[in-house]
């Protein structure tokens, strides 16, 4: 007798309990099996799910880094441009005096291929007042880099000018240290009185050297990435938006919002600006704080809606090297205006 008919035969002599039973287990049983498997399956699916997003986040967070890589090399070399171990105390406090002068104008000079003040007095007056400089000392702050300390005493200036001013000094490509600031006010007035203790760290390292900045490889990139802390601001506020895009918000009528570069002289650009805006707003190329030939400064209110501004203009030839621009320079026409910008292109155009 075969098997088949054993089992056959064993389950004939069951009673209808019995095999309503049996086929009920062997239900139960066939419904575990798939259970398990799928949970396995949907299970294995999640961890899939879960690789592939943190894949596509890591190659996000990837292509951002070599996006800013170029940016940061070339500010990085800007700075190292103001660290010198062959430099003397007098060379030390002689630059660092005139980087307290230049920050103190409304519109900072630009600084010239070994970071030197061009020149002391900006356009637009100061922004506060700096009487003569006493005389600072040198220390050796540790292994591979010294201290340069000087004592500074603002007379009574606007809140938000001398605010603007202590953001510019720790925004230096100096390295300058705020040691002690002390604000006070006298009862009859509205403005403060500041006394600080400015200190600059001089790196004596073969890691920083002074070649200058090369910024083709930055252009030709495309695609500037925004980044609230890369902007020069006064009297407007600047924030990343969730979507990436940056919001700049007048805090009064002629608040402005600067983005410096270092281009070649004689080189021509295109500048493509996709931005809205909420309220009058003034955009130009400038040149340490004029507009220049070949842009001319244009108003714009969008009432909120996005556009695409493009110009083209090439870079002044008065001077070697690389020439300091403000790409571009914001000025809001009254406060509480708004610029939102989302993407910003800068690209060199290759004479025919």
């Amino acid at each position: 007798m075969t098997l088949r008919h054993q089992l056959a035969e064993q389950w004939a002599r069951r009673s209808a309990r019995e095999q309503i039973l049996a086929l009920a287990v062997l239900g139960l049983l066939f419904l575990f099996l798939v259970f398990a498997t799928a949970s396995r399956a949907l299970e294995s699916l999640q961890s899939m799910d879960n690789t592939i997003e943190r894949l596509s986040t890591d190659i996000i967070n990837y292509h951002y880094q070599i996006a800013r890589r170029d940016s940061i090399d070339a500010r990085f070399n800007q700075v190292a441009t103001q660290h010198s171990s062959a430099w003397t105390e007098s060379q030390i406090r002689d630059r660092l005096r005139l980087e307290i002068y230049r920050l103190a104008n409304r519109i900072p000079p630009g600084l010239d291929a070994d970071g030197i003040p061009l020149s002391t007095n900006g356009e637009g007056g100061a922004l506060v007042s700096i009487p003569k400089l006493g005389q600072g000392r040198l220390e050796e702050g540790g292994d591979g880099y010294r201290e340069y300390q000087i004592s500074v005493q603002i007379p009574p200036a606007p809140v938000e000018d001398l605010l603007a001013y202590l953001e510019r000094l720790q925004s230096s490509p100096q390295s300058l240290r705020l040691d002690r600031v002390d604000l006070r006010r006298d009862p009859a007035q509205s403005m403060l009185r500041a006394s600080l203790d400015i200190t600059r760290i001089v790196v004596d390292t073969p890691f920083f050297h002074t070649e200058t900045p090369e910024l083709a490889r930055v252009l030709q990139s495309g695609a500037t990435p925004l980044a609230p802390t890369d902007w020069q601001r006064d009297g407007c506020d600047i924030h990343r938006a969730p979507d990436g895009s940056l919001t700049i918000t007048g805090l009064r009528e002629g608040g402005r919002a600067t983005l410096h570069r270092n281009l070649p002289p004689g080189a021509t650009f295109d500048l493509s600006l996709t931005l809205a805006t909420q309220g009058p707003v003034q955009i130009a190329v400038a040149s340490e704080g004029r507009g220049f030939s070949g842009y001319e400064q244009k108003s714009i209110d969008t009432a909120g809606e996005w556009m695409e501004l493009r110009t083209r203009f090439t870079v002044p030839d008065h001077v070697p090297g690389p020439v300091d621009l403000q790409i571009p320079a914001i000025t809001f026409n009254r406060g509480q205006s708004r610029l939102h910008l989302r993407r910003m292109t800068l690209l060199e155009v290759n004479p025919s």
